[in-house]
């Protein structure tokens, strides 16, 4: 099996600001797949797309347990 070091979660947005929470996100072990699994979680709520103000999608390393480190 291999370990997957790194994963990604893309937010669509339909506001700005500081107090802005993403109306769809997911996550995924590819930028591609986090962005498409993204797409498709907001098209299953039906909202309409001239809505989206921004994605963004984000790298999140993963740790390395003690046995991986040895």
């Amino acid at each position: 099996m291999t370990i997957k070091k790194q994963e990604f979660i893309t937010e669509i947005y339909f506001e700005t600001g500081q107090d802005a929470a993403p109306v769809a996100f997911a996550f995924a072990y590819t930028e591609k797949a986090s962005v498409n699994e993204a797409i498709a979680v907001f098209n299953s709520f039906e909202l309409d797309s001239s809505n989206i103000v921004s994605m963004e999608t984000y790298e999140i390393p993963q740790h390395f347990t003690a046995n991986e480190m040895a």
